[in-house]
C-alpha cells in the first residue's frame, strides 16, 4: 500500500510527458508538403467537398469558426445615378437571390423603409428621445440604414468618408473601366456595416457584361470571404467565391457557390456548420476550429484535474520525510515540481494550440528532461538542503522556521536561475536577449511554489495539532473508562468474597466459637485493606501477598488441618505494582474448586518470580483437575479483566494440569 502513490505518481507524470511527443512523433513522420496536417490529421471520415467550400471560404481557421458573418437583418439595396439597364440588372439579380435565399427579405431600402437612407439620417426618424429607438419589424431602422448595400453607377465617389479608404477594393476592367468595393465590416451592432459599390464603366460595355458584373459584386456582398492559407481550390478556379481576391469580369456561379449561399442563410446554420465539424472531425480540432477559446478552457479543466492527482499522489513526499536520506526528501519533491511544471506547460500547449511541435525526437524529449527538469531539480533541492542547514536550528519557533523554510525555497530557485539567465544572455545567445524575460516567470513560479510550500507546513502543523488534541482527549476518554471498570470490578469482587466469608463465619457459629472469633476479626483486617485503598486502582505485590494471606488464615481456620498454605516471593519483586484484587481470586478459585472437593489434606502454594520481561504469578493445589476447554467463575472473570485493563496485550493467564495443577498470569513489563 505504501507504493501506490508513488507508482501512481510515476505512471501519471510519464502519461503527461510522453502523450505529446507520441502524438507531435506521428506529425514529424509526414514529410509531404502537400498534407495539410492540421485538417486531414483530424478527420474521422472522409469530407463533404460542399461544406469544405463552405468552411475554407467563410473562415481563416484562427479559432473562431463559430462566429461567422452575414446578414442578420434583411438584405436591402439602394441605388445611385443608375441608369433602366443598370436597375434591370439589379432587379434581375434580386429576384434570383429571392429564389436562391426563401427565407431571407431582400429588397431595395426606400421599399422597405419608405424613404432613403439619407433622408433617414437627415430626419432622425431612427430614434426618438421619448420612446427610444424605431424599430422595422423585429429591426432598428438604425441597423438597416447601418446594414444597406450601397451601388454607385457613376464611379467612384469623392465623397467616401476616410475611414472607409483603407478598406476599399478596386478591380481594372480595361479601357478606363473598374469596379471599387469596401470590404466587409461590423458595425456598433454587430451586423455588417455599410457597404459601397462603385461602378465605373462606359457605354461602350456592352449589357450582358454590365449585369454579369452587377451580380457577381451583389452574390459578393453577402458573405465575407476570409483569406484562409489552409482552403483547397474548388474544381472551378472561377468560382464566385474561390478566392478574397476580386474577379468580376470571368466568373462561374457554381453548385458549391450556391450551397455556400444556401447554407449560410438558412435559419440553422449556425447548428448544421457545428455539426458537421464535430462528427467529420475529432472533438480537439472541432472545438479548435469552432472556438479556440473553449479548448482552451477545456484544456485547462484537464490541467486542474491533472493537478489536483499529482497533488493527491505526492503530498506524502511534500509533508512528512519519506526517506532516510535527508537529501533525498529535497531532491524528490524538487523533480516532481520541476517535472510537473514542464510537463503540463508542455501538454496544455499541446492541447491547446494543434499546430505546435512540443517535441518531435526522442533525443529533443531527453535534452528537455535532462536540462528543464533533472539539473534545475538537482541544483534547486542542493540549495535549500544545504542552506536549511546553515541557518534552521532545532530551538528556534515554529513560525520562525516556517518563514524561513519559505524564503530560503524562494532564494534556492531564483539565485540559480538568475545566474543562468545572466550567463545565457551575456555569453551564450544574441545581446538582444532581455534577462528579465527569464527571471520574471521563474520568479513567479518561485514565488508561488514557495507560498504553496508555507501554505503546507502551516496546515501540516494544525492538523497535527488537531490530531495530537484528539489523541489526549481519546487518551483522557479511555482513562476515565478503565478507572470506572475496575471501580466496578472491585465492587463485586468485595461482595463476592464478602458472601462466601460470611457463610464460613455462620457454618463455624455452630460448632466452634473460638475460631468463628478469629475467622471475624481476620475478615475485619481484610476489609480494612480494602476501605483504606478505597479510590485506587493499583497496589504492590507485598500489599496484595499480604492480603491473599489473610484470606488464606481466614479459610485455614474454616478447614483447619485440611488446608496448607506456602507463599515463596522474589524479594526484588515486593515493591512491583499490581492491580488491586487480582490474587485473591485466584486463591479463592483454588479453595473453592480444589481444596473443597478433596477429603485429604489440601495444598496450595503461591509462587511469584521474575523474568526478563516481568513477572510471573503461579498459584499450585492439588485438588481435582480443571476441566477440559474454558474455566469459568465470576473469580477469574474478574481476573481476566483486570489484566485487559491495566496491561491490555502485555498479560496473560493460563491453567494447566500437568506436570502439577496450576493457573498462571504471565505479565510483561517491559516490551
Amino acid at each position: 500500500m505504501k507504493h501506490i502513490k508513488p507508482t501512481l505518481l510515476i505512471l501519471l507524470l510519464l502519461g503527461i510527458f510522453i502523450y505529446p511527443y507520441l502524438d507531435n512523433l506521428s506529425r514529424a513522420k509526414i514529410n509531404n508538403p502537400e498534407w495539410d496536417f492540421s485538417q486531414k490529421k483530424f478527420l474521422k471520415k472522409e469530407p463533404d467537398p460542399n461544406w469544405e467550400y463552405l468552411k475554407d471560404r467563410l473562415t481563416s481557421g484562427d479559432g473562431n469558426g463559430r462566429f461567422i458573418n452575414r446578414y442578420k437583418t434583411p438584405i436591402l439595396f439602394e441605388l445611385f445615378e443608375a441608369s433602366k439597364e443598370d436597375s434591370l440588372a439589379v432587379n434581375n439579380t434580386i429576384k434570383e437571390l429571392r429564389d436562391l435565399l426563401p427565407h431571407k427579405t431582400i429588397d431595395y431600402f426606400n421599399n422597405y423603409i419608405g424613404m432613403s437612407s439619407q433622408e433617414v439620417i437627415k430626419s432622425g426618424i431612427y430614434h426618438n428621445p421619448e420612446q427610444g429607438y424605431k424599430y422595422k419589424g423585429n429591426f432598428k431602422i438604425l441597423d438597416l440604414t447601418m446594414g444597406v448595400i450601397k451601388m454607385y453607377f457613376d464611379g467612384y465617389d469623392t465623397t467616401l468618408p476616410k475611414s472607409l479608404l483603407h478598406r476599399t477594393s478596386r478591380t481594372d476592367l480595361g479601357l478606363g473601366n473598374y469596379i471599387s468595393r469596401t470590404y466587409k465590416n461590423k458595425s456598433y451592432s454587430n451586423y455588417f456595416d455599410v457597404n459601397y459599390i462603385y461602378f465605373s464603366l462606359s457605354n461602350a460595355v456592352p449589357y450582358l457584361n454590365k449585369e454579369a458584373c452587377v451580380k457577381y459584386e451583389m452574390l459578393r456582398s453577402l458573405c465575407d470571404i476570409k483569406n484562409n492559407p489552409q482552403a483547397n481550390t474548388s474544381n472551378v478556379p472561377s468560382a464566385v467565391f474561390n478566392f478574397k481576391e476580386y474577379y468580376p469580369q470571368s466568373y462561374v456561379f457554381t453548385y458549391q457557390d450556391e450551397f455556400l449561399l444556401k447554407k449560410l442563410y438558412s435559419p440553422d446554420f449556425d447548428q448544421q456548420f457545428e455539426d458537421y465539424i464535430y462528427s467529420h472531425y475529432n472533438w480537439r480540432y472541432a472545438m479548435h476550429y469552432l472556438s479556440s477559446d473553449e479548448l482552451k478552457t477545456v484544456s485547462a479543466m484537464v490541467l486542474a484535474l491533472l493537478v489536483l492527482c499529482l497533488v493527491v499522489c505526492s503530498k506524502d513526499f511534500f509533508i512528512n520525510p519519506y526517506f532516510k536520506l535527508s537529501y533525498l526528501n529535497y531532491l524528490v519533491p524538487a523533480l516532481i515540481v520541476f517535472s510537473s511544471i514542464v510537463g503540463l506547460n508542455g501538454l496544455y500547449n499541446h492541447l491547446s494550440n494543434l499546430d505546435l511541435l512540443i517535441y518531435s525526437t526522442w533525443s529533443h524529449f531527453f535534452m528537455l528532461l535532462v536540462f528543464m527538469v533533472i539539473t534545475p531539480g538537482l541544483v534547486v533541492s542542493f540549495f535549500i538542503w544545504g542552506l536549511e542547514k546553515i541557518f534552521i536550528k532545532n530551538d528556534r519557533s515554529f513560525y520562525t522556521k516556517l518563514f524561513l523554510k519559505s524564503g530560503l525555497l524562494f532564494l534556492a530557485i531564483i539565485i540559480p536561475f538568475s545566474i543562468y539567465s545572466y550567463v545565457l544572455s551575456k555569453y551564450i545567445v544574441y545581446e538582444g536577449v532581455a534577462t528579465m524575460s527569464i527571471i520574471n516567470p521563474v520568479f513567479a513560479i518561485a514565488l508561488v511554489v514557495a507560498i504553496a510550500r508555507g501554505v503546507l507546513l502551516y496546515l501540516k502543523s494544525y492538523s497535527d495539532n488537531i490530531i495530537k488534541q484528539k489523541d489526549l482527549e481519546l487518551s483522557e476518554l479511555k482513562a476515565l473508562n478503565t478507572k470506572a471498570e475496575l471501580k466496578s470490578l472491585q465492587s463485586q469482587i468485595n461482595p463476592h468474597f464478602l458472601y462466601n466469608a460470611l457463610n464460613s463465619i455462620a457454618e463455624l457459629s455452630h460448632t466452634d466459637a473460638n475460631k468463628t472469633e478469629r475467622m471475624a476479626l481476620s475478615l475485619s483486617d481484610l476489609f480494612r485493606y480494602s476501605i483504606n485503598r478505597q479510590g485506587k486502582q493499583m497496589s504492590t505485590v507485598k500489599d496484595e501477598v499480604e492480603m491473599v494471606q489473610t484470606y488464606l488464615e481466614i479459610e485455614q481456620i474454616r478447614f483447619g488441618e485440611r488446608l496448607e498454605f506456602t507463599i515463596e516471593i522474589d524479594e526484588t519483586l515486593i515493591n512491583e505494582p499490581l492491580p488491586m484484587f487480582l490474587l485473591q481470586p485466584l486463591v479463592e478459585n483454588a479453595v473453592k474448586h480444589g481444596i473443597s472437593k478433596l477429603e485429604t489434606k489440601g495444598i496450595i502454594k503461591l509462587v511469584i518470580h521474575k523474568t526478563e520481561k516481568g513477572l510471573v504469578i503461579s498459584v499450585y493445589d492439588n485438588g481435582p483437575k480443571f476441566p477440559e476447554g474454558l474455566v469459568s467463575g465470576h473469580g477469574l472473570q474478574s481476573v481476566f479483566d483486570l489484566l485487559r485493563l491495566s496491561y491490555k496485550s502485555h498479560a496473560k493467564l493460563n491453567w494447566v494440569n500437568k506436570p502439577e495443577k496450576k493457573i498462571e498470569i504471565v505479565i510483561d513489563y517491559y516490551l
